[in-house]
């Protein structure tokens, strides 16, 4: 084999080793981005700093609840103390969302420190990791149920996925239904647009306008009413539970 010969063949396998390096990277971010959605939130919690005591002994109460960090700190000048709370999932009982293990978790911790809470300030809120936002905002990325073209068309927010919005789901079960109300809502609302938007281009390129009289006006009122037509048809299309 000649000299040139074996130079495009080293240059040939550096390339395809660059490219399955590439591919290898990518695997290895869509792991971590499945990993990260397997992730539950934890409680972050605000009492008195006088009940500490009190607070750690009602903590040790709850089944499968362990303090991940305490703070002393102060809240309007007040001493407070800061607890950081996570709680284990329970493997022998069919898996939850991540939302209905947070709701499950704040209801325990509330009742048990219920007598402990402070009078005003804050008491108990859920932490979100920025991990899990992140994985999120790229679960309709790492979705392989979809096409490629299905994903650039849903990022547009033309032509939904078959199977529906990964997001959306994503988005219930970590912050729950209301939150992915907002997010089907959002999209139902987008989606809308587009027809909008291509009746409407057509009204401007053919001129039509206020100001004109008589039979003139008939498109600029044909305007209006189909305005308010697409209005009841997505108002209606936001009571169903299907388009949204």
């Amino acid at each position: 084999m000649s000299d040139d010969a074996t130079a495009d063949v080293k240059e040939a396998s550096g390339f395809l080793d660059v490219i399955q390096d590439m591919v290898d990277d990518c695997q290895e971010e869509l792991d971590e981005v499945e990993e990260n959605l397997t992730k539950l939130p934890m409680v972050a919690m605000l009492l008195r700093q006088e009940v500490d005591k009190e607070a750690a002994e009602a903590l040790a109460s709850l089944a499968r609840v362990h303090v991940e960090a305490t703070a002393h700190t102060t809240y309007l000048n007040r001493p407070r103390t800061l607890w950081v709370l996570d709680r284990d999932d329970h493997q022998d009982s069919s898996p939850v969302t991540p939302a209905v293990h947070l709701s499950e978790f704040v209801f325990l911790v509330s009742e048990a420190t219920q007598h402990l809470r402070v009078e005003d300030g804050p008491w108990v809120w859920p932490l979100h990791d920025s991990d899990v936002a992140g994985a999120i905002a790229l679960s309709e990325v790492a979705d392989e149920s979809s096409p490629l073209w299905r994903k650039a068309l849903w990022a547009l927010r033309i032509l939904a996925p078959p199977h529906g919005s990964v997001l959306e789901r994503c988005v219930m079960e970590h912050y729950g239904r209301e939150a992915g109300y907002v997010f089907a809502w959002a999209n139902l609302f987008t989606r809308a647009l587009w027809p909008l938007g291509l009746v409407m281009l057509i009204y401007g390129l053919a001129g039509v306008g206020p100001g004109a009289e008589g039979t003139e006006a008939i498109p600029w009122y044909s305007m209006q009413l189909l305005l308010l037509v697409w209005g009841l048809i997505v108002t209606g299309l936001s009571s169903s539970r299907s388009p949204v």
